[in-house]
C-alpha cells in the first residue's frame, strides 16, 4: 500500500466477496454506444480477485465504430443524452449517437486523488489492459483522459483470444485539503501524488483484445 501523508482512505475494494458490488461498479463499456448487453463485462471473482475475461466466444462490443474489438471494462459512472443525441462520456469517433438509453449515475467519480492498483495483465500484442480515468463530460470542463497503468500494442490479427487481469486491490486515497467532488475549473497537470487533470467520472480496469 502507498502511503502519503495528509491523505485519507476514500474508496478501496478488495473484491473479497462472492458478487460485484454494483453500488460501485458498472459492468459496461461506454453502454450508451452501443448497449448494456453487446458492451457487458465478462469477470469472475474468487479468493480476493477480480479477474476481467475476454473469451474466444465474446462479440465485438461495437462493430460499426470500434471494428473487432471486444470488451471486459468495469466503470464508476456513466452520462448519457437521449437516444439519438450526440451527448456520451469518451465519443472516441465522429458519428457516434447514442443508441441505448442510460441512467445517469455517479458512483465514484473524484476529482483528485492518489490512486493505487494492485494488477496483473496479460502478455498478448493482440489486448491492451488499463486503468483509465475518464470525464463525467456532463460539461465541457469535466472531461479528459488519464490512463494510469496500460500495457497495449496494436494487433494484427483478429483471431479470438482470451485476456485476463488480476486486481487484488483498488485503493483511492485522497487529500485532506482538497475535494473529490466533480471538477467545476479549468483543467489541472498531473503531478507525483496524482493529482489529475479534471476528471469527475471513471472508466477504470478495463481490457480490450482484438
Amino acid at each position: 500500500m502507498v502511503g502519503k501523508a495528509g491523505y485519507e482512505l476514500a474508496f478501496e475494494d478488495t473484491f473479497d466477496g462472492d458478487d460485484l458490488d454494483e453500488a460501485r461498479w458498472l459492468p459496461y463499456y461506454l453502454p450508451q454506444w452501443s448497449t448494456r448487453e453487446a458492451s457487458a463485462a465478462r469477470y469472475r471473482l474468487g479468493d480476493g480477485f477480480l479477474r476481467l475475461v475476454i473469451e474466444a466466444d465474446q462479440q465485438p462490443w461495437c462493430p460499426e465504430f470500434d471494428a473487432e474489438t471486444r470488451v471486459s471494462s468495469l466503470q464508476t459512472g456513466v452520462f448519457a443524452g437521449p437516444v439519438g443525441s450526440t451527448a456520451g462520456q469518451s465519443r472516441f469517433k465522429p458519428g457516434l449517437v447514442v443508441r441505448q438509453a442510460q441512467d445517469d449515475a455517479r458512483l465514484y467519480t473524484p476529482q483528485y486523488g492518489l490512486f493505487e492498483l494492485r494488477a496483473k495483465a496479460i502478455d498478448d500484442p493482440r489486448c491492451m489492459v488499463a486503468l483509465w480515468m475518464i470525464g463525467y463530460e456532463d460539461r465541457p470542463d469535466r472531461s479528459a483522459e488519464i490512463c494510469i497503468p496500460c500495457s497495449s500494442c496494436s494487433a494484427s490479427t483478429s483471431s479470438p483470444t482470451t485476456g485476463r487481469r488480476r486486481n487484488r486491490r483498488i485503493r483511492i486515497r485522497r487529500s485532506s485539503s482538497s475535494t473529490t467532488s466533480a471538477a467545476t475549473g479549468p483543467p489541472h497537470r498531473n503531478g507525483p501524488d496524482g493529482r489529475p487533470h479534471s476528471c469527475g467520472g471513471g472508466r477504470w480496469p478495463s481490457s480490450r483484445c482484438q
